[in-house]
């Protein structure tokens, strides 16, 4: 866990999960526990987001994306860490919002739109905004 250098910071979002299908839900909460802790570690006094998989239309593992996403959320539970649940809020579900399997630029500001939505909702708000 070297490549987290960060220490001290206020907010850290993690986001993970579309590729992790072919791993067993016990490596991928094993996985996410050891991120978390490496983050804590470092970060005592953060608040850590974890923001699960994207459901990706028409992939062939998408059915698999709530089991990822319960694993991640098991591990977030049990490290204190805030956890946002594209798969089961179906985020970017509509197919128009991606180019290929990664979202284009209107699926990115839906991301960030039901991002921001889902922080607010948790009682995180913006210390900052847009300019101009």
């Amino acid at each position: 866990m070297d490549a987290f250098d960060v220490d001290d910071a206020d907010y850290i979002l993690v986001e993970g999960g579309a590729n992790d299908f072919l791993a067993t839900s016990e490596e991928i909460t094993a996985a996410s526990d050891a991120t978390f802790k490496a983050l804590r570690g470092k970060n005592a006094n953060a608040t850590i987001v974890a923001i699960g998989p994207l459901v990706v239309p028409r992939r062939a593992e998408s059915g698999e994306y709530g089991r990822v996403s319960g694993a991640i959320a098991a591990a977030a539970q049990q490290n204190g860490v805030l956890y946002v649940d594209p798969v089961a809020e179906q985020w970017l579900s509509d197919e128009s919002l991606f180019f290929g399997v990664v979202p284009n630029s209107d699926g990115y500001v839906e991301f960030a739109r039901r991002l921001k939505s889902d922080l607010e909702q948790a009682g995180l708000t913006a210390s900052c905004g847009p300019t101009g």
